[in-house]
């Protein structure tokens, strides 16, 4: 492997790997929490029809650690200006997670680019997906749509986004099923914001969650804080749960808790 780097866009400096090969030059994103290294035994493999190359994504490995929210278009938009400093005609180009997610954005955007894609578990919503957006404050959604807007490049005008100005618990019935339920309701699995949202962590609320979930479904609850009797009272109702702790910016910032909970086969 032979690194190097390359200064992007935004003036930042992102490392390289190089390996030797002949051939179309094959691209390699990796997912988050790894980095370029990580391909060097697909980079072996296919050196002899190849030219692979990998990058260490912002925020991970030798390239820059910017002190902001990272979002995925960023990471699309570094893989072109990598792209575009060395290469003029199509490449072959692999992602695995974040990475084929980074790389199917690129390919949108400059499919010219691109003679052949594989994406690996790539996080791409479906055509026919329906994301529904529960949100109880007017003001909140008006502040995402206002203010938002550069953070989430209008997600909110995506057609499969269903915007309900409604409480959360009366989108829990048997009329809709849901593959995921997100919960960004409180400060953790504890009414906060309002006293009837207690209602969503007892055993008889996680029943009801379990209930609006298709078969193998997922909760994942946010809190800024841990709690073993969650975890334990999410296993007795129905569910297989683990805890995931994360910071705001890959190794530093505050810690936030994740309860993920997937709905077991039986009955609870």
């Amino acid at each position: 492997m032979l690194p190097g780097t390359f200064i992007n866009r935004e003036a930042l400096e992102l490392a390289t790997l190089t390996w030797p090969g002949t051939g179309t030059p094959l691209y390699l994103v990796h997912a988050t929490g790894f980095c370029g290294a990580l391909w060097d035994p697909i980079a072996g493999a296919v050196a002899a029809r190849t030219a692979p190359r990998a990058m260490d994504v912002r925020g991970h490995g030798r390239s820059s650690k910017p002190d902001r929210d990272y979002p995925w278009q960023l990471f699309a938009d570094d893989l072109l200006d990598w792209i575009r400093s060395e290469e003029d005609g199509p490449i072959f180009a692999m992602g695995h997670s974040s990475g084929a997610t980074a790389v199917a954005l690129a390919a949108a955007q400059e499919p010219e680019r691109f003679e052949r894609i594989l994406l690996i578990d790539p996080t791409i919503l479906p055509p026919r997906a329906e994301v529904v957006v529960a949100e109880i404050y007017p003001s909140v959604v008006e502040w995402n749509r206002e203010s938002l807007e550069p953070v989430h490049r209008r997600a909110l005008e995506d057609k499969r986004v269903l915007i309900r100005n409604a409480n959360v618990w009366d989108q829990l019935d048997e009329s809709q099923a849901f593959d995921a339920i997100l919960l960004d309701v409180d400060n953790g699995p504890s009414a906060w914001c309002l006293s009837s949202n207690g209602r969503l962590y007892d055993r008889e609320g996680l029943k009801k969650i379990r209930a609006a979930l298709t078969p193998g479904g997922v909760l994942a609850v946010w809190s800024a804080y841990a709690d073993a009797a969650f975890v334990k009272r999410l296993g007795k109702s129905g569910f297989k749960a683990k805890v995931e702790r994360v910071r705001d910016h890959q190794r530093k910032g505050a810690q936030h808790t994740i309860f993920l909970a997937r709905k077991s086969s039986g009955r609870a």
